[in-house]
């Protein structure tokens, strides 16, 4: 592993991603005649986005493992211990064990091919074979 750099999130996509949106529900709160409408509307964004972004910015992966949290708490999980890996939408890897599951999206690292690289290298074992073959 030592050719590969450890992975770093790059937080500005996340959050780069998430203000505007939430600046948006914001002025339209702002300027709505009615404000119960434009609560359920920001109360309901938050519901549906918060999860995503909790998982995003909380991944952290590690020689040993990786780990996330969730609205459950954190889930970790040690590369022996993954049972399953599934490919995902948009660079995304679902990790599966006993300990729970651990979406990666790879997408939202500074540099996703040494990241996807060094996260196939870690599950050799149990990663998706191409569908070609």
């Amino acid at each position: 592993m030592a050719n590969f750099p450890k992975p770093q999130l790059a937080r500005g996509w996340v959050i780069g991603l998430c203000t505007p949106l939430v600046a948006l529900l914001l002025w339209m709160a702002w300027r709505s005649q009615s404000e119960i409408g434009s609560v359920v509307v920001f109360i309901g964004f938050l519901t549906i986005v918060s999860p995503g972004v909790l998982r995003a910015l909380s991944t952290t992966i590690t020689d040993e493992g990786a780990s996330q949290l969730t609205l459950r708490g954190r889930v970790r999980l040690r590369w022996e211990d993954v049972r399953q890996v599934r490919c995902g939408a948009y660079g995304a890897l679902v990790l599966k064990g006993d300990a729970g599951r651990i979406v990666i999206n790879c997408a939202f690292y500074q540099n996703f091919d040494a990241t996807w690289t060094r996260l196939a290298r870690r599950l050799q074992r149990v990663w998706p074979a191409d569908e070609d073959e």
